[in-house]
């Protein structure tokens, strides 16, 4: 459905800018600003959507940006980013693993797993 409506979108801006040109070549500054707009809204768009998705955010940054412009720039870079507690929690068990993995070998005591294994723990 969110590709449909982009797809709309993208005619309607098309449509804005063949407009611009034109009144441009009439010598209207209406034309201009027109293209300008046109062109600013797709850009900011495919911005936010790209910043969403490096963020891990499934909301639609592409609207976000087409409609806001500057303003959904920055309303999506101040968003939370969702892909750090993903990698806290790989980084939490991986870690784990590793002290299990050296208590089997022998190089730590039983203690000194439990220590850790708490430790670790303790920071998420």
């Amino acid at each position: 459905m969110n590709k449909f409506f982009k797809a709309i979108l993208f005619i309607i801006s098309v449509i804005i800018f063949f407009v611009g040109i034109n009144y441009s070549s009439e010598g209207d500054t209406i034309g201009f600003i027109l293209m300008g707009a046109a062109i600013g809204s797709i850009v900011f768009g495919c911005v936010c959507e790209r910043m969403c998705y490096e963020k891990g955010r499934e909301e639609d940054g592409f609207f976000v940006g087409y409609f806001l412009g500057i303003i959904g720039l920055i309303i999506v870079a101040t968003m939370k980013d969702n892909n750090t507690n993903k990698t806290k929690n790989f980084s939490k068990y991986d870690e784990l693993k590793k002290i299990q993995e050296l208590k089997e070998s022998g190089v730590l005591t039983e203690e000194e797993f439990e220590r850790e294994k708490n430790k670790i723990l303790r920071q998420s």
